[in-house]
């Protein structure tokens, strides 16, 4: 959790494991190279859904779409754009036959999500992945030794093929850190002001203050208060909206803004997605109307060990 203010300070992490079991313990993963397993630092991660607000971010802030926007919606759960098959879990008939910017993150559609970012960046996906870069997508934060470095896939490089952009619009061919994501949401709460997450204020030794860690703007201006503002209306929606993904966290005592997210997980030993295994998230920030945290909450579904209630596959 990041307290959304003007200091960025990470107020908790907790990383918990199942064990064989069936109980909890901090961190036991053998994640490489790292003796001291951080799952929200050290550990890479297709984010999946979660990422569709950056995606309309950078659309939103580069000029290239607007909230009237729509997009064809398809009643079939299954497209194909070229050989790529795009999969939706939902389908909300609005009698339309299209979605707004809204309803496509609302109802979390994959669908709808690659017909926006072709729409934005498919005559130069080079801009989009330029726009993700300044976003600061990629940055290490070095909070603590072995921190992961993000990454994206690249125009021009052996990685990116013909279904990259589709894949980054909602969440694959991208590999992020949870306080990566996190810092993102939390900048949104910010009205676009990047910070520096802190994990110490201070060094104290026999009551006197050693060395002191100020707060660190990144970024003054991330992106406009005005994209800021426009994503953070979506977000409220995909909570409070009807048939929305998010509508298990909202509350009767402070209006939440966030987004779900379900990523499969490529299988540990085929490196192939199976649906063996699936990454359950939430991220989001909260009151709304003047934010004063973030947080990011994530959960491994095994479908061997179906350890993921019903009530929260979204």
């Amino acid at each position: 959790m990041l307290d959304a203010l003007d200091d960025g300070d990470i107020k908790s992490i907790v990383n918990l494991t199942r064990l064989s079991n069936g109980k909890y313990a901090e961190t036991i993963e053998n994640i490489p190279n790292n003796p001291t397993p951080n799952h929200a630092l050290c550990r890479l991660m297709e984010p999946g859904s979660i990422f569709k607000t950056v995606a309309l971010t950078a659309a939103i802030d580069d000029g290239k779409l607007t909230t009237k926007d729509s997009v064809i919606s398809y009643k079939s759960k299954v497209c194909y754009f070229g050989k790529q098959k795009v999969t939706d879990e939902m389908y909300r008939d609005n009698g339309t036959g299209k979605y707004s910017m809204a309803e496509a993150l609302k109802y979390s559609s994959n669908i709808s999500m690659v017909q926006y970012i072709r729409k934005a960046y498919g005559k130069n996906p080079g801009e989009y992945t330029n726009t993700l870069q300044r976003f600061g997508l990629t940055e290490n934060y070095r909070l603590i030794d072995r921190e992961a470095t993000p990454y994206l896939t690249l125009p021009g490089t052996k990685m990116w093929n013909g279904h990259s952009l589709h894949s980054m619009s909602y969440g694959y061919a991208v590999g992020m850190t949870g306080i990566n994501i996190l810092s993102f949401y939390n900048t949104i709460a910010n009205g676009g002001k990047q910070m520096q997450p802190r994990l110490v204020k201070a060094i104290i030794k026999d009551d006197e203050v050693v060395e002191e860690f100020p707060t660190k703007v990144l970024n003054n201006n991330l992106f406009s208060k005005a994209t800021a503002d426009t994503i953070t209306s979506l977000l409220v929606e995909v909570v409070n909206g009807k048939d929305g993904t998010g509508a298990r966290a909202k509350s009767k005592l402070m209006t939440v803004a966030g987004k779900t997210g379900t990523a499969n997980v490529p299988n540990s030993v085929t490196k192939k997605y199976d649906n063996s295994e699936k990454m359950m998230s939430f991220c989001g920030f909260f009151p709304a109307e003047k934010p004063k945290y973030t947080l990011l909450v994530q959960m491994m579904y095994d479908k061997k060990q179906d350890t993921c209630p019903d009530s929260l596959k979204i």
